[in-house]
């Protein structure tokens, strides 16, 4: 499976067409969207593709484990914390890490309560994004984590 790519061509650091205000990537960078709903799936991924980025989508943590296995360009793991089928998202997170030591990780939520940033407090302290996601806000966590990845020296191989 390929990733989902942007719909146009950008020059590198350049605002995507029809982008929301917000950091665009520098370089190709590839996501992994991990979400059991298949409309918060397709619109997360949408939003991300507007900002340029190349995405991997999987609807529960056993696919996208699959996907991380078979693609090891993936640099960010983008998880619902409550998915269907068994393993959660930090779960899934603390698996994927072992396939992809480094992977920057951010989580989505509907959940408001204490109990789901206690889940992925291991994560970091910015990595919980809560539903409804805003463009905006979606940019500069994304950002900031594939930023604050490189930072630590870590990048994904290109695409094979």
């Amino acid at each position: 499976m390929e990733p989902q790519h942007p719909p146009s061509h950008k020059t590198a650091g350049a605002a995507p067409k029809g982008s929301q205000s917000g950091p665009t990537p520098t370089e190709p960078e590839t996501i992994l969207v991990v979400e059991d709903n298949d409309d918060l799936r397709d619109v997360t991924q949408m939003q991300l593709q507007r900002l340029g980025y190349a995405v991997f989508a999987a609807s529960d943590a056993a696919h996208g484990l699959d996907q991380l296995r078979r693609h090891p360009e993936i640099g960010l793991l983008l998880s619902d914390i409550v998915l269907a089928g068994g393993t959660g998202g930090p779960e899934m997170a603390l698996q994927a890490l072992e396939i992809v030591p480094g992977l920057a990780v951010l989580f989505i939520t509907g959940y408001s309560d204490a109990s789901a940033s206690e889940k992925v407090a291991r994560f970091g302290p910015d990595c919980l994004l809560y539903k409804p996601v805003h463009q905006e806000d979606l940019a500069k966590l994304v950002r900031d984590a594939l930023d604050h990845r490189r930072a630590r020296g870590l990048r994904s191989p290109p695409p094979p």
